[in-house]
């Protein structure tokens, strides 16, 4: 509990949002017990669940005041239903006098944490304290590569001749590996993976994780050939995973020219250009299973 008080904003996000869930559950679950002990259903029970879904939208929709004014409302109305119209109350029907309020109150509590936490973030980013490494794995993420992509862009401008290379390895049916191994040990193979990975990379060439399901180069000087080797590379790197020997897993690669990518970038950015990589792990009929 005392814990709870000393934790971060977005710790108690988590946790409150999950208490939440679990309090929607709850009274779902008791409506199908009262259900099965009173073998009935009268209008008043199909209030109070359409009112827990009313109570959970105004909290979260119309912030702690609105959620108080609803929570005292509905305290009186229950208490008076239940202590003058109520035909033979059970302990559930007790129960829902604390339940409801509390379910509008935390979905306020979860609309202030979100906006907290959101606060603090564009506060971040512009001071200028937004990491360019993916914390949970330790690997540049998209922010690092939109920063060297326009770097590369930049020297391409000012020398016509100048070439560079974008690649990128996707994993397939990344939810299903993630939902198979659990959070730690995904990412203990994408940690795994990103260190055989770094190896074989030449000093002035880096790699990049997009967050969820892919690994980018950017290969400066790059050549067309270097591109069709790294593929080879990688793949002949990720076969010897020993920890996840047990685990299949398919991978699609990609690649590109600063040629191709010219126009995309002009027009709509890296966004632009994540997806045209995207869709050249697409043409990739030839995916092969590293495991």
């Amino acid at each position: 509990m005392f814990r709870f008080f000393k934790s971060n904003r977005l710790v108690k996000l988590q946790q409150v949002y999950g208490l939440l869930i679990l309090l929607i559950i709850i009274n779902g679950v008791l409506l199908y017990v009262k259900i099965f002990i009173t073998q009935s259903f009268d209008w008043v029970d199909l209030i109070i669940n359409f009112g827990a879904l009313v109570a959970v939208s105004i909290g979260y929709f119309g912030g702690i005041a609105a959620a108080a004014i609803f929570g005292f409302l509905y305290i009186v109305w229950y208490t008076v239903w239940l202590t003058t119209y109520a035909p033979s109350p059970i302990w559930i029907d007790y129960v829902r006098i604390i339940l409801i309020p509390t379910m509008c109150g935390m979905a306020s509590y979860v609309r202030r944490l979100q906006i907290d936490v959101m606060i603090a973030y564009r506060r971040l980013k512009k001071a200028g304290a937004i990491t360019l490494i993916d914390e949970r794995v330790g690997i540049a993420n998209l922010s690092a590569f939109e920063d060297d992509l326009g770097v590369q862009e930049s020297i391409r401008e000012q020398y016509p001749r100048y070439r560079y290379m974008v690649s990128i390895l996707r994993i397939e049916f990344i939810d299903f590996i993630k939902d198979e191994l659990g959070v730690e040990p995904f990412y203990d193979l994408i940690n795994s993976l990103h260190i055989k990975y770094q190896n074989i990379l030449s000093i002035n060439e880096k790699m990049y994780w997009n967050g969820k399901d892919a690994f980018m180069f950017l290969l400066p000087y790059g050549a067309e050939e270097r591109g069709k080797n790294l593929k080879r590379l990688l793949i002949e790197a990720s076969l010897n995973t020993s920890t996840f020997e047990q685990l299949s897993i398919q991978v699609k690669y990609g690649m590109t020219n600063n040629i191709e990518l010219k126009h995309i970038i002009q027009v709509k950015g890296v966004d632009g250009a994540l997806y045209k990589l995207r869709q050249l792990t697409e043409e990739d009929i030839d995916g092969e299973y590293i495991r």
